[in-house]
């Protein structure tokens, strides 16, 4: 028998290829969660873009914090007006 294949592996072939390791979870518009985070690209209070991989997640708004930041998971509470996903440009190219 072959080996057993995840959840999130069958989820993400079926999407496009991808496994779903990294996920937003949004509570109305005052916090998102964002698992699969690797570093914070930029910090202010009307933008914070976090690194996750291949890509990034820009997050929009006002008054914007990171109250968490820990073992891949980062939680941003303010009021969040946007979040949207950028592929990332390799370093000295624009």
């Amino acid at each position: 028998m072959g080996k057993k294949e995840s959840f999130s592996s069958r989820v993400g072939r079926a999407f496009g290829g991808e496994e779903l390791s990294d996920v937003i979870m949004i509570y109305g518009n005052r916090r998102a969660v964002i698992r699969g985070c690797r570093k914070i690209l930029s910090y202010e209070p009307d933008e914070i873009r976090i690194l996750l991989g291949k890509r990034s997640v820009r997050v929009s708004g006002k008054d914007l914090r990171c109250v968490s930041f820990a073992v891949g998971s980062t939680t941003v509470e303010g009021r969040i007006r946007s979040v949207s996903f950028e592929e990332n440009q390799k370093e000295g190219h624009s």
